[in-house]
């Protein structure tokens, strides 16, 4: 996945995810109220897409930094002190220069 999903940034898909979370309760309470099942279980329907997109962006977004720095990470105790250009600096006795 990349940073941009479907051609849109973050923000952009956390503001139609923000215009779809606010479109819930007018949904919803106007099929409750007038009792059209359909309205309300479209409503709600809504509110699951709309809390989704934030996680499913953060998540893509999580992956790809993943992917970018994945290859240059150090291991766990730290014994990785390679250089900028890869090099290993350290000398015979392991002892870093």
């Amino acid at each position: 996945m990349t940073a941009e999903i479907a051609g849109l940034d973050p923000l952009q898909l956390d503001t139609i995810a923000f215009v779809v979370l606010l479109s819930v309760l007018p949904l919803v309470s106007y099929g409750a109220v007038q009792g059209i099942v359909p309205l309300w279980a479209f409503g709600l329907a809504l509110l699951v897409a709309g809390a989704l997109v934030p996680l499913v962006t953060e998540l893509a977004l999580r992956e790809d930094e993943d992917d970018e720095d994945g290859e240059n990470e150090d291991d766990e105790d730290g014994e990785n002190e390679d250089d900028e250009n890869g090099e290993n600096n350290e000398d015979e006795n392991g002892e870093s220069a």
